[in-house]
């Protein structure tokens, strides 16, 4: 059985709750005294339906450091990435604002957006009383970076944790579908073109034969495609 291998780093401030929304989707324990592992990358097994098909992920999935002076590390992080989980406080309007204002720039700096799965995470949807940036605010946030995602989660209660990672896995496959229909169909282009530059050459090839057959037996030809008798 093979599996496709894809990197995935959540990406925002510390205390948005990168490590718990990990943690949750491994299957571990969410207090924050037992998240130790800031930094990391954890591997997961992941079974999509795509396209009535079964289809074999493992998602490699990156917690990168949310405090400033881990900044300047990140691109051990973003090296090869394939999809990118922008994740916010939505209970904190400047874990919001610095995805904006500082992670969003400096990703700019070091990869091309375009080229990529993005996803605008707002954690922390079971806090609703608190809530600080609503859900309008992260949509427009996520019109503005293009990105394919948006999803509100609760790592305390589990809520949308697989939901984000399945969604990613999908677009993952959508896209990589895509590129293989953008390139297969060039191919069927191309060697259509091959095909009819062939036959083009070989009905020259037999006008010109019958042009040479018609004019030796003294035969009038109109265009060298029809023959008048």
């Amino acid at each position: 059985m093979s599996f496709n291998t894809i990197k995935v780093v959540l990406i925002g401030n510390s205390n948005v709750g990168k490590s718990s929304i990990i943690n949750q989707f491994l299957g571990k324990k969410t207090e924050e005294q037992n998240l130790n592992f800031i930094g990391d990358k954890f591997n997961k097994k992941l079974k999509i339906k795509y396209n009535s098909n079964e289809e074999n992920l493992i998602l490699e999935i990156w917690d990168s450091a949310g405090k400033e002076e881990f900044k300047s590390v990140n691109n051990i992080y973003l090296n090869n990435v394939e999809i990118l989980v922008f994740v916010y406080d939505s209970t904190n309007s400047k874990s919001f604002n610095d995805l904006k204002e500082i992670w969003l720039p400096l990703v700019k700096k070091k990869l091309d957006l375009d080229k990529i799965i993005k996803c605008v995470c707002a954690n922390k949807s079971d806090l609703y009383e608190k809530k600080e940036v609503q859900i309008e605010e992260g949509e427009k946030f996520q019109n503005d970076i293009k990105a394919e995602i948006f999803v509100e989660t609760s790592a305390l209660d589990y809520e949308s944790v697989e939901e984000l990672f399945v969604k990613c896995g999908k677009f993952y496959l959508k896209n990589k579908n895509v590129n293989k229909n953008e390139t297969y169909i060039e191919d069927k282009d191309n060697l259509e073109n091959d095909n009819k530059n062939n036959n083009n050459k070989e009905i020259n090839s037999i006008n010109n034969n019958k042009k040479t057959d018609k004019d030796e037996n003294n035969t009038i030809s109109c265009c060298g495609k029809c023959y008048i008798f």
